[in-house]
């Protein structure tokens, strides 16, 4: 049975002498060193013969009507609770990939700019990898996931109601185990959650958690890079340099760590001469 859903999954039910692509790649990644050991300079010519096969079966497929094939595959669509649960993982993992780059982008805009000094991208990679900020991230990035496939209200409602359990969930943890549960009382707040009920913007409901509030730079820098593509040059009619200036100030003496924190350093703030 198992084998049939695979089938119906790859899109080639009723089959006819196909090769199950997607398995046959798995297979040969999980045995990558084995078979390179094993077939030398031909293991390249395997990887490009599977995607050959692949580009060509697709093709055939595509020019085919189908129908079973597509009937039963729309329906295994909205049962098939692995392939969701890998398509969340899988668009989790690629929006904290994202956050990252996008961090470095706008810090190395600063760096070139003057405002940042050298180095300072570097250290907000590891403020950004940091238990408290990582946290914060991860959940930001389950907002993202969960806004996609649900459109208001129900995108809204399922990002309260996910904010809120972990709160519940924090704070019955604190009852027995108080270390462990901070991380989840100081990221879940009660603000989150009511602005994750906001249609779109509510997916940034995280941003406000103390987390990422308190590391701004996190913040400022990668919005600075994002509206300096906005079109119509609306950053420069609108001054909104003025504006990233102001929200990146830091509260001095901040970038230094507090004693005995284990937090990274911030990379200080200096605003270039005018």
């Amino acid at each position: 049975m198992s084998h049939i859903v695979g089938l119906i999954r790859a899109g080639i039910f009723p089959s006819f002498d196909d090769i199950e692509a997607e398995r046959l790649a798995a297979y040969v990644s999980r045995n990558a060193a084995a078979l390179d050991a094993s077939l030398g300079d031909e293991y390249p010519a395997l990887l490009e013969a599977i995607e050959a096969y692949r580009s060509s079966a697709d093709a055939w497929h595509a020019s085919e009507p189908r129908l079973v094939n597509r009937m039963l595959r729309g329906r295994l669509r909205l049962v098939d609770v692995p392939t969701w649960l890998r398509s969340f993982r899988s668009l989790l993992q690629s929006s904290e990939r994202r956050v990252e780059a996008l961090v470095l982008k706008g810090a190395d805009e600063w760096v070139a700019d003057g405002r940042l000094e050298a180095g300072a991208p570097e250290r907000l990679i590891v403020t950004l990898r940091s238990p408290e900020v990582a946290y914060a991230v991860a959940h930001l990035g389950v907002h993202f996931a969960l806004s996609v496939p649900l459109r208001f209200p129900f995108g809204s409602l399922a990002r309260f109601l996910y904010t809120a359990a972990l709160r519940l969930r924090a704070g019955v943890q604190r009852r027995t185990d108080g270390e462990r549960s901070r991380g989840g009382r100081c990221s879940q707040t009660i603000p989150v959650a009511l602005f994750a009920l906001l249609p779109g913007v509510g997916r940034l409901a995280y941003l406000l958690s103390p987390a990422l509030a308190s590391n701004r730079l996190l913040l400022v820098s990668p919005s600075d890079y994002l509206a300096r593509r906005l079109p119509f040059r609306l950053y420069g009619r609108l001054h909104l340099d003025a504006l990233f200036l102001f929200w990146g100030r830091e509260l001095s003496p901040a970038s230094a760590p507090e004693r005995g924190s284990s937090a990274p350093a911030r990379p200080s703030f200096s605003p270039p001469a005018a």
